[in-house]
C-alpha cells in the first residue's frame, strides 16, 4: 500500500509579473518605504563571491541599522 504524504495540496508557485512588482514598489513607497540604489564597485562575480565582507555588515547596511 502506498503511503500518502501529510500535505494534501501543494502550494501554488508565486511568479509575479512586471506589473505586480511595479504596483508593490509604489505601495511600499506610499507607506513611507525607502529604496536605496546600491552600485557594485566591481562587477566581477568571482571577486564578489570572494569578498571578505560579513553577511551581518551587508544586512545592516541594507536595512540601514548601523553606522557603516
Amino acid at each position: 500500500m502506498k503511503r500518502r504524504g501529510r500535505r494534501k495540496n501543494q502550494g501554488t508557485s508565486f511568479s509575479p509579473n512586471r506589473e505586480y512588482v511595479s504596483s508593490a514598489i509604489l505601495e511600499y513607497l506610499k507607506t513611507g518605504g525607502k529604496i536605496t540604489l546600491i552600485k557594485a564597485e566591481d562587477e566581477n562575480y568571482e571577486n564578489f563571491m570572494n569578498s571578505k565582507v560579513s553577511g551581518t555588515a551587508v544586512h545592516e547596511y541594507l536595512t540601514d541599522n548601523s553606522d557603516y
